[in-house]
Order: structure tokens, then C-alpha cells, then sequence
């Protein structure tokens, strides 16, 4: 199992509430229902950061998977419903995968219903290098380091590229507010987390 790490950044013309707006309402749902091969799916929109716009979690059979229209998808006609709609509001964006989660920091996900904002604070890191990683914050209820095995790329010939990553480990921690996480939070991405399939143990 790998996991899909996607930074989205808007489309130009498209304003953050309406890229929140239908990406939980409209574009995460047609994912859900028409990707075959998800086995996680969360959605975080980013609130302090004017990018990128969403950090969205794919956990997948491998990274491919999900990047391959006849693997991800029962017919390119599912493609190209959800291919259009992504073009609708997300410009451009930067791929990274997963091979491993640590969890520092052991908990179960708060239960929410899908679909809808799980009313935990949540702040996600990245860290270039596996040395730049600091103790958990003390306050945090869960936290899971990401580790990145690579970075990817698509190439104008329809193909992708797997590239060494300028991102070693992304952090992502839960507690129940921001104060809570006992830490200066200058460095990190607050989100407002949103579960469409929940996580698969790993």
C-alpha cells in the first residue's frame, strides 16, 4: 500500500470559498464514487496558507494506481467525468507519496460522519529533512509522520516522472483546538479535515 500526498492549488478566477465549496461538495463525492481502487480518502482544506488550497490523502494499492485511467477508473467515460470536473476549479498542483506512516503518536480518528468536517483541529508539517523532525507537540492527541519515498511528476506526453523528493516527512497532528497543540504553530497548515472513505490500517 502506498499513500498519495497532492497539494491542489486553485484555478485562476476560482475564489477559496468556492474551491472548498466544490471540491466537499461536488468533486470529492464523484471521486468517491467512481475511483476504484481507493481504500482512504481525506480531504484537507487549508485555512492560513494562501497555498496550496488542499492537501488531499489517497491511500491506495500503489501510487499508480490512482495516476492510470484503466486502473483507477471502470471506463474512461468515469475518467473523464471526474477529469473535467478537476479542471473545473484545481489548477495546478504537487504530487507526493507515502511508503510508510509512522504513528508517534497512537490514536483512533475521532468518529465523524463522512463527508463532513470532523471538528478536530488538525495541523499538518513538512520537513525537507528526516533530521529537521522535532519531538511530537506535546499536546497533540495523534500524530503520524509521512514518509515520503518520492515525488511525482506528469509530463506533457501523458506519462509521469518519479523523481527524490525536496520533502522528507510530512507531519500531520489532531488535538482538540489549536491552543491544545502546546507549540508554536508559525510553521504549520492548519486544516479543516474532511473523511470520504475512512483510512485503512497500515
Amino acid at each position: 500500500m502506498e499513500k498519495t500526498i497532492f497539494l491542489f492549488r486553485r484555478k485562476d478566477g476560482v475564489s477559496r470559498d468556492e474551491f472548498a465549496q466544490h471540491y466537499i461538495q461536488v468533486h470529492a463525492p464523484l471521486g468517491k464514487r467512481l475511483t476504484r481502487c481507493l481504500l482512504g480518502y481525506t480531504v484537507n482544506l487549508v485555512q492560513n496558507r494562501e497555498s496550496p488550497d488542499s492537501v488531499t490523502e489517497h491511500w491506495v494499492p500503489a501510487a499508480m494506481d490512482i495516476l492510470t485511467p484503466s486502473k483507477a477508473y471502470a471506463s474512461m467515460q468515469d475518467f473523464e467525468q471526474v477529469f473535467t470536473d478537476d479542471r473545473s476549479f484545481i489548477g495546478d498542483m504537487d504530487l507526493y507519496v507515502a511508503g510508510k506512516e509512522e504513528h508517534v503518536v497512537a490514536a483512533e480518528p475521532l468518529d465523524a460522519p463522512l463527508g463532513q468536517e470532523t471538528g478536530e483541529a488538525k495541523a499538518i508539517w513538512f520537513y525537507k529533512g528526516s533530521g529537521d523532525v522535532p519531538p511530537p507537540p506535546p499536546g497533540a492527541r495523534r500524530v503520524i509522520d509521512n514518509h515520503i519515498s518520492r515525488k511525482m511528476v506528469y509530463r506533457n506526453d501523458g506519462h509521469w516522472d518519479s523523481l527524490a523528493p525536496d520533502i522528507s516527512v510530512i507531519r500531520m497532528a489532531w488535538a482538540p483546538d489549536f491552543e491544545s497543540f502546546g507549540v508554536d504553530l508559525t510553521d504549520a497548515v492548519r486544516v479543516r479535515e474532511y473523511r470520504f472513505v475512512p483510512a485503512p490500517d497500515w
